[in-house]
């Protein structure tokens, strides 16, 4: 069973990545030139996303489970606005910020309860990261072998 402080600390970890994947966007817009247009859509998106988490926490910690599957199913499909957006960012390339995202929408696949589909996207973020950091010891490989290892034991 999560203590409040793990729980808090893994919410606090989530929005540290919205907002690193957010300014990781914001600098490649502004540096290709297409920052117009797109800032908002991006901020907006990981913007609702963070919003649906937060009120997801908040209506389970006061026992009102039907509200918090309702924003975390919001929550979820920002997740994936979010990752299809940064996937055409990218051209379909592997990419950090994409393997984040995937990441992501693992996480809230998991607030509803969906293991085999967080799991999924955790297997893909891993698979990603590998290729990313194919013959070093990356802080990055590590986490997501951690995450996958956790999924696991949920199932």
């Amino acid at each position: 069973m999560k203590t409040n402080t793990s729980r808090i600390s893994s919410h606090t970890q989530c929005q540290r990545q919205a907002v690193r994947i957010l300014f990781i966007l914001w600098l490649w817009l502004l540096a290709s030139g297409n920052l117009e247009g797109h800032q908002d859509s991006l901020k907006d998106c990981l913007s609702k996303a963070s919003d649906c988490d937060a009120l997801g926490h908040h209506y389970k910690e006061i026992g009102d489970l039907l509200q918090a599957h309702e924003y975390f199913q919001h929550g979820l499909q920002h997740c994936h606005q979010i990752l299809k957006k940064l996937q055409n960012l990218h051209q379909g390339k592997d990419h950090a910020d994409v393997a984040s995202a995937l990441r992501t929408v693992g996480v809230a696949h998991e607030r509803l309860g969906q293991y085999a589909e967080a799991l999924e996207h955790y297997q893909q973020a891993l698979e990603m990261q590998q290729k990313l950091h194919p013959r070093e010891c990356h802080a990055d490989v590590a986490s997501a072998l951690r995450t996958v290892g956790v999924a696991h034991e949920r199932l």
